[in-house]
């Protein structure tokens, strides 16, 4: 192919209960949906490249195929570093994928305009694109660390998952820190670690949705989509994370006093860690009650900040706790409205 992204959408009339444009790289993601055998009569979109010039895709008859899959045969596949993020939940899913190709340069594909109402939307946010993007590719230097904002929405309430896969596809270690702008929370993401997390406020599709034809439905996709929110922040680190320039691992646990104290309605929260364990920060009112989960899975060496973000919350005095590894401690904090 020549001037378009190397990303596909196939059509799934069966995806996320309303059928959805499925995102299938052309490259190798191990564990994908898609076993590179395009059905007959298989609907395909593709995204042209904007300097694109005559861009089109060359089918040879040595790709004609008839077995279980294509992707290791009739070509060579391109060795990609990628990672994929994927939300499920209330039985919908939806991922992205990050891509680090520095040669050709920073860019995202936008996901295509959905054919029927959306039930979920996941992908980075990004000023130039209308929905979340499927797909970004970055020109990440060794050492360096990006932020990319995640935009979510769904009309289902209930339990999500956020996990991430990929890491063995980079030639150097990769460092995922998952912030939850909603909670406050900070989460490493890894192969063995996803980050769990409530949806309760659920969109709901324009209520005359099922009103209006499917030639409306084309002319006003809009319509079909939902108003997401960029509730996450993920912050990638190429490279072994080399924490904070000048400053030496912690010698060892502790658990510090949040500033500012009293506050309101948000404040931060900071802890050291000498070796990297599984942390479990919590916040609890006076009886006794968890009021929030702030972090819950492994996290390196190294000093580290929570913000708590206390907006629902009464005035009163809480009581925040870490746990990470054997060491437990705990601090009060005061919430003044």
């Amino acid at each position: 192919h020549s001037g378009i992204f190397d990303v596909a959408f196939l059509y799934d009339k069966d995806a996320n209960e309303t059928g959805e444009f499925v995102l299938n790289p052309w490259f190798d993601i191990s564990g994908g949906d898609f076993n590179g055998v395009l059905a007959p009569f298989q609907g395909m979109l593709v995204r042209v490249k904007s300097d694109a010039v005559d861009p089109g895709i060359t089918f040879s008859e040595a790709y004609e195929h008839t077995g279980e899959g294509l992707l290791d045969e009739g070509g060579s596949q391109q060795d990609v570093p990628w990672l994929s993020l994927a939300v499920s939940g209330s039985g919908l899913q939806q991922s992205a994928v990050l891509t680090l190709v520095p040669e050709a340069g920073e860019y995202i594909v936008e996901r295509p305009q959905p054919l029927s109402a959306t039930t979920i939307s996941f992908g980075i946010s990004a000023e130039e694109a209308n929905l979340p993007a499927a797909l970004q590719n970055l020109d990440l230097a060794l050492g360096e660390t990006r932020s990319i904002p995640l935009s979510f929405a769904s009309t289902a309430n209930g339990s999500f998952t956020l996990s991430a896969a990929g890491f063995d596809s980079w030639s150097q270690p990769v460092q995922l820190i998952l912030m939850d702008h909603n909670t406050g929370e900070q989460f490493e993401l890894s192969e063995q670690a996803s980050y769990t997390f409530s949806n309760s406020n659920a969109s709901r599709p324009a209520p005359e949705l099922n009103e209006l034809t499917a030639e409306q439905q084309l002319a006003h996709p809009e319509l079909l989509s939902l108003e997401t929110e960029e509730r996450f922040e993920l912050l990638i680190t190429l490279g072994e994370p080399t924490g904070i320039p000048g400053q030496d691992l912690p010698a060892a646990f502790a658990l510090d006093q949040n500033y500012p104290n009293p506050f309101n309605p948000t404040t931060q929260i900071n802890y050291a860690l000498p070796e990297a364990t599984d942390v479990r920060l919590e916040v609890f009112n006076l009886l006794g009650q968890r009021v929030a989960m702030l972090h819950n899975g492994p996290q390196t060496a190294g000093h580290h900040t929570i913000n708590f973000d206390a907006s629902r919350l009464s005035s009163g005095m809480y009581i925040y706790r870490i746990q990470a590894g054997s060491f437990t401690q705990t601090r009060k904090m005061t919430l003044v409205k």
